[in-house]
């Protein structure tokens, strides 16, 4: 929000190696895509890892990427990267 994003894709863990959404994953997705929607953020994708394996939302079509329609803005940002982060196992 604060650098103006248009867009999002969620990425999380999961350390037990199986990529399989939980209820909670599911539930929590959607209610990002809403909030997402209301604020004229779209949320691209919802990406689960593990050691070996990751699962995408999209691909799996449990998650809606329809075009939103942006808040009318004269700022003209340039793209960002707003999170990094390096994922080891031991």
């Amino acid at each position: 929000i604060k650098a103006k994003a248009a867009s999002v894709i969620l990425v999380h863990n999961h350390p037990s190696g199986d990529t399989e959404p939980s209820e909670d994953d599911l539930i929590i997705t959607k209610r990002i895509v809403e909030a997402g929607k209301i604020m004229g953020i779209e949320v691209l994708d919802h990406i689960i890892i593990t050691k070996d394996q990751t699962l995408s939302f999209k691909e799996r079509k449990l998650i809606y990427t329809g075009t939103l329609t942006p808040f009318t803005s004269t700022h003209k940002s340039q793209p960002k990267i707003l999170c990094s982060f390096a994922i080891g196992w031991v």
